[in-house]
């Protein structure tokens, strides 16, 4: 098993990029796979919120479609969230 060096910083803003900012039920779901990492322990105590849920998608529909790609192909479990009103 190869050991791989984990640094993480916490995004401060935009507030769109917020670890925080995704449905309840794929935050939890991100904090069990994050209870391995003892270093990110301080995460596991924060809570979902979705205030700026919606501008993510948006934002990301608009970049997949200048970019050519669908974020779903790296995050596929983020898809049955996705907000259909992101639609641009």
């Amino acid at each position: 098993m190869k050991k791989i060096y984990f640094h993480y910083t916490t995004l401060l803003g935009p507030e769109i990029y917020q670890f925080t900012n995704m449905p309840s039920e794929l935050f939890e779901s991100a904090k069990q796979n994050l209870k391995k990492y003892p270093e990110v322990s301080s995460l596991l105590n924060s809570q979902a919120d979705t205030t700026h849920w919606r501008d993510f998608c948006q934002m990301i529909d608009k970049r997949d479609t200048h970019r050519k790609n669908r974020i779903f192909s790296v995050l596929p479990e983020f898809e049955q969230y996705w907000n259909p009103s992101c639609d641009t």
